[in-house]
């Protein structure tokens, strides 16, 4: 019967659903009608404080400071990004002792820091505090996805619009992703990424689950408190398929795949987010503006 048979012709096309998290969710929403947000950033924060008065090269114990009231012994101190123990304090206004050398080379005024304040007499000087701000502003820029189609081909196949808006918006809402993620400035977004403190707590033989949790550390260091954390498909799924020794798995159960969250953070795996990069942040200190929706 040859061409009698007809094949059964499936109406729309077949596409994977899109409901993902996206970086936009992690941040708090506002609105402008400038090109331009300027923002005060707080650049440095400790109730103790004092700065170095001449530069210090790695390897370094003794730290010159323009003064050291309210540093004592056994005290925890910010060498810079660095966490110390001093060992001594010499001096009206001369020098700190680490108990252990300084790791990087140190210019003059980097803040040496502590959250730890001893009680002073009423006669002795009290310890200084220090609070840095800079001015900043961040372009407001288009980012834009397009389909080309002929109009006539929209009037032929009206449902076509609907499947286009929703490949659209997630073309768009993935271009956004890794704009707030690596933008270097305009025409880009000033994305967190690039200024995103280093990591700097790495330790011999940490897997990826150890140096999640030893950043969301870091971050709480600074007194903030880790909200989020991205991931690459391919690093989320090595960590939910991490085994122990029983060859159980460590993390997830398989029976429902369990919940996306780790050390109490809220997972975004994205694609924008190259393999073997991550970002561990607490989201109350970024926001992002819309001029248009």
């Amino acid at each position: 019967v040859g061409s009698l048979i007809q094949p059964q012709r499936i109406p729309g096309v077949l596409f994977p659903f899109q409901n993902q998290v996206h970086i936009r969710d992690l941040l708090s929403p506002g609105q402008t009608q400038s090109n331009m947000i300027e923002f005060n950033e707080e650049t440095g924060f400790f109730p103790i404080a004092t700065e170095l008065s001449a530069d210090e090269a790695i390897g370094q114990t003794v730290l010159s400071v323009t003064n050291n009231r309210g540093f004592f012994v056994g005290q925890t101190i910010f060498v810079g990004t660095e966490l110390h123990t001093v060992a001594a304090v010499a001096g009206g206004g001369g020098t700190i002792t680490t108990t252990v050398a300084i790791a990087n080379a140190w210019v003059t005024g980097t803040v040496i820091g502590s959250y730890q304040i001893p009680g002073t007499p009423e006669t002795i000087a009290k310890p200084m505090g220090v609070w840095k701000t800079a001015l900043r502003n961040s372009p407001v820029i288009t980012v834009a996805f397009l389909f080309k189609i002929a109009k006539q081909t929209l009037d032929d196949i009206p449902q076509l619009q609907s499947m286009l808006d929703m490949r659209a918006m997630q073309g768009l809402m993935n271009s956004e992703d890794w704009q707030l993620l690596f933008g270097a400035g305009a025409p880009n977004l000033n994305g967190i990424m690039p200024t995103a403190q280093a990591y700097d707590r790495t330790t011999v033989g940490d897997t990826k689950l150890d140096v999640l949790r030893r950043a969301r550390t870091q971050v709480r260091l600074q007194e903030a408190v880790a909200s989020f954390a991205v991931l690459s498909p391919a690093d989320w799924e090595d960590i939910e398929l991490a085994k122990g020794t029983d060859d159980r798995y460590v993390w997830v159960n398989v029976n429902d795949g369990g919940v996306e969250r780790l050390w109490r953070m809220p997972i975004v795996d994205t694609t924008a987010m190259p393999e073997g990069s991550w970002l561990v942040g607490d989201s109350s200190y970024a926001q992002i503006f819309d001029r248009q929706d």
